[in-house]
């Protein structure tokens, strides 16, 4: 089997490696079974939480781990005294991401819009991205995350007009060059997982160009053997529908703090 094949993978596992977590570091909480590893080399994020239904873990900058391990020792050290004592300490409020993941089995092709175009992009489409970022509003952009540089990119046209955008990448693909975790796919390296994201038009929302963006993107990652993930946040019902809509099932909730935090 190919080893970045998403056939057989283990999750936990997947994350653990991405998040860069030292097997051989971990505050592990008794009762519940709650492991809290250290992470062997510093990220952007202080702390990262994954709770699947297999039950949950969390990694932490070495730092924040140490002060973390003094703390729990001798009493209880689960997944809310972590949260609680974290926040505490650093007043940072932890963004939630639920998580989707699709299988090939559970795909389901949407119908397209009448007249729909959709391809593949290429740097000649430029100017088209362009116009559609015009279009929408700097959250809407930060949030579906798509860019013209990413491994996977599509768009659907009506006319000439994009009317809708999706990009995706090996997502934890290895570490960057300061040891980091590379969830933004800058690594290069190619991964077992792929985040995809994808942002519509306005005036286009809820007739189906995103959703039917998406579903050109995903096939495509299937094809490469690879699973495709989605992140949404729960301020983003519209990105949860098309994800649900495709058969991508939930998987679990990525906590981390904030930007800025």
């Amino acid at each position: 089997m190919d080893a970045r094949s998403g056939s057989g993978l283990d999750m936990r596992e997947w994350w653990l490696d991405g998040f860069s977590a030292d097997r051989e570091r971990s505050v592990v909480d008794p009762a519940t079974g709650f492991a809290a590893y250290r992470r062997r080399k510093p990220a952007d994020r202080l702390l990262d939480i994954v709770e699947t239904g297999d039950g949950a873990f969390a990694v932490l900058n070495g730092s924040v781990f140490d002060a973390w391990s003094a703390q729990a020792a001798g009493s209880a050290s689960g997944l809310p005294e972590l949260r609680a004592w974290f926040q505490a300490m650093t007043d940072a409020v932890l963004e939630a991401d639920k998580l989707y993941r699709l299988d090939a089995r559970d795909f389901r092709a949407p119908v397209e819009p009448p007249g729909a175009l959709v391809r593949r992009l290429s740097p000649e489409d430029a100017a088209a991205f362009a116009e559609l970022d015009a279009a929408c509003s700097a959250d809407d952009l930060d949030a579906g995350y798509v860019e013209l540089d990413h491994d996977l990119v599509f768009g659907a046209f009506s006319g000439g007009a994009l009317m809708a955008k999706a990009s995706a990448y090996p997502f934890l693909a290895g570490e960057g060059d300061d040891g980091s975790a590379g969830d933004d796919g800058s690594a290069g390296d190619d991964g077992p997982v792929w985040d995809i994201g994808y942002v519509t038009r306005p005036e286009a929302r809820g007739s189906g160009w995103g959703k039917a963006c998406a579903a050109a993107l995903a096939r495509a990652i299937l094809e490469k053997g690879r699973i495709p993930l989605i992140r949404a946040a729960d301020s983003r019902p519209a990105s949860r529908g098309i994800a649900l809509a495709l058969g991508f099932r939930p998987c679990g909730t990525w906590y981390s703090p904030e930007a800025g935090d």
